[in-house]
């Protein structure tokens, strides 16, 4: 009852500012991915998803110049936000966060800077280069606490926010 009050109460007022997707890109490959999106998708969907990726990929080598600076882009209604981060002569890392276009640029700085750092935190070199991707898997409980609450959408956040026990249906 309280989610369907504040779906109608509450979504027209709220500015959706939302993370729906974090990844990295190592030498062309994505080898770390963290989704945000609601609900399970289609085969179509996924299709969709992976002819995205293969293109947020090409766009990042072209216009990631690896100096840690924000570069961002808007595609339909999502905001694509990357830092190039060059480790060294062996690998190029691209960090990346999808986001609805409400998403404050500073605060998308500041997540991708924190998964930086965690990331290099927890695989230093030569880990990073690790070529079997499945160990990064263990980044996700990372990327949860630093996404927080921006992973979710505006009406669950205020009842997670307020604490309140909630069940989606």
């Amino acid at each position: 009852m309280l989610d369907l009050y504040l779906n109608k109460k509450w979504s027209a007022r709220i500015k959706p500012m939302r993370i729906f997707e974090v990844g990295i890109i190592r030498n062309e490959a994505v080898v770390f991915l963290d989704e945000y999106y609601n609900g399970k998708r289609n085969e179509h969907e996924i299709q969709d998803k992976e002819i995205f990726r293969g293109a947020l990929i090409n766009l990042a080598k072209r216009e990631i110049e690896y100096t840690d600076e924000l570069k961002s882009f808007e595609i339909f209604n999502y905001h694509v936000s990357m830092i190039g981060k060059k480790n060294g002569n062996k690998s190029k890392f691209i960090f990346y966060l999808i986001s609805d276009v409400n998403l404050d640029l500073n605060m998308k700085k500041n997540k991708l800077n924190q998964i930086i750092s965690e990331f290099f935190k927890s695989f230093p070199p030569p880990r990073c280069y690790n070529p079997n991707t499945e160990i990064f898997n263990k980044f996700l409980d990372n990327t949860n606490k630093i996404v927080g609450d921006l992973g979710i959408d505006a009406p669950d956040r205020l009842i997670h926010a307020w604490g309140i026990n909630h069940q989606k249906r």
